[in-house]
């Protein structure tokens, strides 16, 4: 069987075992990196989705741990018997935001929340 896994300069196609394990890797401490499949719950989104979890530890105790949404290969005629996760920026859909202090505000910020998120998850894919 041929092996479809793809890697590119900016992301990666992982089985869940794969990415489990990278994410593990990097987990610890008070940063905790989880990933659950989950079947759609509305019509116009994936059939199938990845939601990666990142805690996002900050300088305070904030209820601040990020979520993003990646679309799965189901398996299929590709010869994969496991759904393929599909990371790429591009496909990072956020469903879960952080909390950042700017002065005394208190304020959403997804550019940060970016930031924080997806380099340390380029890093083991």
């Amino acid at each position: 069987m041929e092996d479809i896994r793809l890697r590119t300069g900016l992301g990666s196609i992982l089985t869940r075992p794969e990415l489990e394990a990278r994410l593990r890797w990097i987990s610890g401490g008070r940063y905790e990196w989880n990933v659950r499949l989950e079947s759609a719950k509305k019509t116009h989104e994936p059939l199938l989705s990845a939601y990666i979890d990142f805690s996002n530890p900050g300088p305070i105790d904030l209820p601040n741990s990020l979520q993003y949404r990646f679309p799965v290969i189901g398996v299929g005629p590709w010869g994969n018997t496991e759904p393929l996760i599909c990371l790429h920026p591009a496909l990072a859909d956020p469903q879960r935001h952080g909390l950042y202090f700017e002065g005394e505000e208190l304020k959403c910020d997804y550019l940060e929340d970016f930031r924080r998120f997806w380099p340390r998850l380029r890093e083991v894919i």
